[in-house]
């Protein structure tokens, strides 16, 4: 339970490791659900400033201002997670990052600055996102919400942590096919190939 309650923040210093593992221990039954398409709904975006899902690493660094974030204990040396230069995002962006498997961006997150605690703020990102997409799945933890919408092809969450005075959010934008695949091959690694998961 103590590590439920964890900060966004600590969660971001613990990437990517435990970015790996704590989607397959909390969410490992919607991992290869079949998700509801609803009729006329938008499709999620999938280039956001000068990143889009499934972009090559080659691309990336031709074209993208990002630093490469040093690699945590556990990181295998063909993952690689960069901070973007926030030049092309809002002014409201606090942090971007981006990971890759097999040299292909399939995570997307975007951090926006803290602000004071109000709920229309929240509301309103809700109402505006499952108009153009449907309603959304909705988990919650210790101090979190977590709001998925899902087309398919990608996957989008918002994450709201209300555990601090400030209001901290970040909407986050995955690759299904990339992050499956991702998943699976860190636990056939880190268990020698042993593991049934996705089998």
């Amino acid at each position: 339970m103590a590590l439920l309650i964890v900060s966004k923040r600590v969660l971001s210093a613990l990437c990517p490791l435990f970015f790996y593992i704590f989607p397959i221990l909390l969410f490992s039954s919607d991992l290869f659900a079949i998700h509801a398409i609803f009729k006329g709904a938008a499709p999620i975006p999938r280039q956001h400033g000068p990143v889009s899902l499934n972009m090559s690493l080659e691309a990336f660094l031709e074209t993208v201002s990002g630093t490469e974030v040093e690699k945590a204990i556990g990181q295998f040396s063909d993952e690689h997670r960069f901070e973007l230069d926030l030049s092309a995002f809002s002014d409201e962006t606090e942090h971007v990052y981006s990971d890759f498997y097999n040299e292909h961006l399939f995570r997307i997150e975007i951090s926006y600055q803290p602000r004071q605690q109000t709920a229309s703020l929240i509301e309103a990102l809700v109402s505006e996102n499952t108009k153009l997409y449907g309603p959304p799945r909705i988990n919650s933890l210790a101090g979190i919400r977590l709001f998925f919408w899902d087309d398919g092809a990608t996957r989008m969450i918002l994450q709201v942590d209300e555990s601090d005075k400030l209001l901290e959010y970040s909407l986050t934008y995955i690759d299904d096919d990339l992050f499956h695949q991702a998943s699976q091959n860190r636990v056939q690694r880190e268990t020698g190939g042993r593991s049934s998961y996705g089998k």
